[in-house]
């Protein structure tokens, strides 16, 4: 689809605003090129191809994007957190449902890359962090709707989310990821502030109380020591491989060989968002996404002040900002497209609704379809 975008925009020639967005992803353009001609290696040109779709893609999103298609999109990453979840409780209850191998794996998500410990919840995902990933994208979206549909007060329908919830919440755990069990708490802190000033203290209180409980909650706490020794080893060998390499990086793809050739290990990133554009896209790359990341901040401050419509899409943007940032400190499950697009199309639908409904006259609302 990106792809056929980007052939359209320049068969037609069709305008484009030009916003952070599509600055962000030209800059990964350059760097790539330019890194790939600095390494000497024509191989390196795939990770082009790569930026090249997600472009397009989020040009997709953002010139025909809708608040129709927006809700659609709610329900649809709800619904695939849910499969994810029932799948992958069946790999680890029944050990089936799952390929270690061929193309049906590869097809379906059910191969297992980068882990061997099959008692980690990863459905059709391929890798249990980026299952944790889809998970939380799909627990925010449903407290955004349950914020907008608990004024019903009907007992089947909160009896509904209350059970969606507890699937998508265990099934974050049963991911052993770390920084998901994490980002699954600082989510429903958000709820609960949303919902009331009273209740988010109530919560915060609770959270304190309840500390040590949720540490033992805290999946794999028995190797958070050498798990953050394997993160310094990663972030200090990647540094040392962008001040070799400051101005374009070393895309994707050269990381992975630069970083086997000084450890002696296969690493697939650099486990650190803010790291994997300064690595792999160099100080050019890099910027543009800390430009990127502002401006996105900045304009989702003033929008929260403006007169604006469909308040619940505006949540919908602060809850799932968070989600990237978090679960980017310590990993990058964005590091696959599966996982990526849904940022891609975050991005897009943000550029279509706060370009509508961030300062708008009061009457426009009433216009609004």
């Amino acid at each position: 689809m990106g792809l056929v975008q980007i052939y359209r925009v320049i068969r037609w020639r069709t305008p484009i605003d030009f916003t952070v967005g599509i600055f962000f992803f030209l800059s990964l353009l350059i760097s790539s090129i330019a890194a790939s001609i600095e390494l000497h290696n024509i191989t390196y040109l795939a990770s082009l191809l790569l930026v090249i779709g997600y472009l397009g893609f989020y040009l997709y999103v953002k010139q025909h994007g809708t608040l129709y298609l927006f809700r659609n999109w709610i329900w649809i990453s709800i619904g695939g957190g849910l499969y994810i979840a029932l799948l992958g409780w069946m790999q680890i209850l029944f050990h089936v449902g799952f390929s270690t191998n061929g193309i049906w794996g590869l097809l379906t998500g059910t191969r297992l890359f980068g882990y061997d410990q099959m008692d980690r919840l990863f459905g059709s995902t391929y890798n249990p962090n980026f299952a944790s990933f889809l998970l939380l994208y799909a627990l925010a979206l449903l407290l955004v709707v349950w914020l907008y549909k608990i004024h019903q007060r009907k007992r089947r329908i909160t009896a509904l989310f209350i059970g969606c919830l507890l699937v998508l919440s265990t099934a974050i755990i049963e991911t052993g990821s770390r920084t998901g069990f994490a980002a699954m708490i600082l989510l429903f802190f958000f709820f609960f502030f949303r919902l009331r000033l009273k209740n988010g203290i109530f919560a915060l209180i609770g959270f304190l109380v309840s500390c040590p409980l949720l540490m033992k909650w805290l999946p794999r706490s028995e190797s958070l020591g050498e798990s953050m020794s394997d993160r310094k080893l990663i972030w200090e060998t990647s540094l040392s491989i962008w001040e070799k390499h400051p101005l374009f990086g070393v895309t994707p793809n050269g990381f992975q060989d630069i970083y086997k050739a000084v450890i002696g290990q296969y690493v697939a990133h650099p486990h650190n968002i803010f790291l994997y554009f300064f690595v792999s896209y160099g100080t050019m790359g890099g910027l543009a996404f800390l430009l990127m990341v502002a401006v996105l901040l900045y304009r989702l401050l003033l929008t929260l002040k403006a007169n604006r419509i469909h308040k619940e899409f505006l949540d919908a943007f602060l809850f799932l900002v968070p989600v990237i940032l978090i679960t980017g400190l310590f990993d990058f499950p964005m590091f696959s497209p599966q996982t990526a697009l849904l940022a891609v199309g975050l991005l897009g639908h943000w550029e279509f609704y706060s370009r509508r409904c961030s300062f708008v006259p009061l009457g426009w609302k009433k216009k609004a379809h």
